[in-house]
């Protein structure tokens, strides 16, 4: 066992919505910087989709690293499909690890830590620590995930939750190192009005997606593809929350998210509400601070009546500064620490700033 090396894990659902897509190019341009000791896919389809187009993905970015790609469980839907090989965009064939349970089992026994990135269901990891319970004290979690009720427009709880909440509430309970990426960081601007768009959102037509489409390396342009499909699907834009909780976890001088700590109450279906105590905490910051705290703020008076586990000491997202997140993705898209630097950090900097005039929130 190296009890000194840190290594990462991403459990991903990728396939559909293309932020997970955006992870695994992420990874797959630094894996000095992101030190990947596995890939693996969560919610798997019976013809290992997800898997394969990861593999393809990862490949068409960097096929000399050899980064671990590997499937995990199947799907608690049972799904046949996924929508990238539905559509065709799954055009060659690279190896994977079929037995990713017992891939992953190997990974977390050879290592002292293990950064654990959970960008989809926790069935995977769920199964392998019920197995080997001794495994929870070596997890660092960073999850994308839960919503709190009532704080968005959509009456249900977030997906990775809702997917599969046995698994999400082992977690909760028997992981004690974890932080949450809320909904209501990653959503920038989920009021649903008109010509409202998204803070983290990358849409076909705005300039992010043309400097993917018109990259000289294919796996860029598999990005662009995938995220043109998305469109076809019916929806505006894909929001970058996978990728916000991967740089999360990053240890900078400045972190992009500022997690709190506070008690939750996680109904039986996969609900989340503070507990009165932590709500009245967070209400008296502001009070004392004269700093609003965002989306939240309206939630925590709300009065909601949640049955449910308490959960003690869990921290999550409060909120999160959208200029620097847009700026921190397209370094590790287009910048200096990947393989395809443009030499010309000028080009991030308008980049970042057109981004964000396409993206600029019309309500206040």
């Amino acid at each position: 066992m190296d009890n000194e090396k840190i290594i990462n894990v991403y459990d991903m659902d990728i396939g559909k919505d293309p932020d997970d897509t955006c992870v695994a190019v992420m990874v797959a341009l630094a894996p000095r910087r992101f030190k990947p000791g596995l890939l693996i896919t969560n919610d798997e389809a019976e013809s290992f989709g997800r898997a394969r187009f990861l593999a393809q993905v990862v490949n068409n970015i960097n096929a000399w690293d050899r980064i671990p790609v590997a499937a995990g469980l199947p799907s608690t839907k049972k799904r046949k499909d996924v929508l990238v090989e539905r559509k065709g965009l799954i055009t060659e064939n690279y190896p994977f690890i079929k037995d990713g349970i017992d891939y992953l089992t190997q990974v977390l026994d050879s290592y002292g830590r293990i950064k654990y990135y959970g960008l989809g269901a926790l069935t995977n990891l769920a199964t392998v620590l019920k197995r080997y319970p001794e495994f929870s004290d070596k997890i660092r979690l960073y999850q994308m995930g839960m919503a709190f009720k009532d704080i968005y427009r959509r009456n249900a709880p977030q997906y990775n939750v809702r997917l599969d909440i046995d698994s999400f509430r082992y977690i909760l309970e028997n992981v004690e190192h974890k932080k949450f990426l809320m909904s209501h960081t990653s959503w920038g601007n989920y009021e649903n009005k008109k010509d409202n768009r998204q803070e983290l959102g990358i849409y076909v037509n705005d300039p992010v997606y043309s400097s993917l489409q018109y990259h000289m390396n294919s796996g860029m342009k598999l990005f662009a593809k995938h995220l043109k499909l998305w469109n076809d699907t019916g929806k505006d834009c894909s929001v970058m929350h996978d990728p916000l909780t991967v740089l999360s976890g990053r240890d900078t001088r400045y972190p992009l998210v500022e997690y709190v700590k506070g008690d939750i109450i996680f109904s039986d279906d996969g609900f989340v509400e503070l507990t009165p105590e932590t709500k009245e905490k967070f209400l008296e910051m502001d009070r004392n601070s004269n700093k609003n705290l965002d989306k939240i703020i309206r939630h925590l008076y709300n009065e909601n009546n949640l049955d449910g586990k308490i959960i003690k000491d869990v921290e999550f997202s409060l909120r999160t500064d959208y200029n620097y997140v847009r700026r921190k993705i397209l370094e590790c898209l287009f910048g200096k620490q990947t393989i395809y630097y443009r030499n010309n950090s000028g080009y991030l900097i308008r980049l970042a700033e057109e981004w964000k005039k396409y993206n600029i929130n019309r309500w206040t």
